[in-house]
């Protein structure tokens, strides 16, 4: 693990308020696991890298067919970060103990980065949010879409400065067998709506 205080997330042009929270980096060699690597694997993702992971992101969030993701424009209106601040190693590998320990004590330090503070925190896995510090405040009531599909009971804010909440939701990893965009998005919209 390194001494680096923590990764510095990454913050698009436009971001205004949404943070989207994926778990951890995978195989990425020890020379490049620095404080900068989530910024470096966004850059080269709007540079043209392509990965299903983000992909599927750009989806859950904008509710497009992947051929018609702008993936430039959407990097530029969010904030990403990655809960484990260490690379775990191979894709099915999980985080060590430590690592989910060292994210929940660094996980506060993310958000003091971000400017303007997260008004909305998208937590990508039931994993990452069971591993997540407590929520700050009571539950808001639940958030329900037209057909019915309701989230209630991983719902809640985080304190991003004194006087600041952040609603925080999770959805399933986008990197989960079976995981639908097209699912997802309604409930997305309508949480980053609130």
């Amino acid at each position: 693990m390194n001494d680096r205080t923590s990764c510095r997330p990454w913050q698009g042009s436009e971001y205004s308020g949404r943070l989207i929270l994926g778990e951890a980096h995978y195989g990425v060699p020890a020379e490049d696991d620095d404080a900068e690597l989530t910024i470096r694997v966004i850059q080269d993702f709007i540079d043209g890298w392509r990965h299903p992971f983000f992909t599927k992101i750009a989806q859950v969030v904008t509710g497009l067919p992947v051929t018609q993701v702008d993936h430039a424009t959407f990097w530029q209106t969010v904030a990403f970060h990655n809960f484990v601040q260490s690379s775990v190693g191979r894709a099915r590998e999980r985080p060590s103990r430590e690592q989910w320990e060292e994210g929940h004590r660094l996980f506060p330090v993310a958000l003091r980065r971000l400017e303007p503070k997260p008004t909305h925190i998208l937590v990508l896995g039931q994993c990452v949010m069971r591993n997540m510090p407590p929520f700050d405040a009571p539950r808001p009531p639940p958030i329900s879409e037209d057909d019915g599909t309701t989230v209630d009971d991983q719902l809640g804010f985080y304190r991003t400065s004194p006087s600041r909440l952040a609603l925080a939701m999770v959805i399933n990893h986008p990197a989960a067998p079976g995981f639908s965009p097209r699912k997802w998005h309604p409930l997305v919209r309508t949480f980053f709506a609130h």
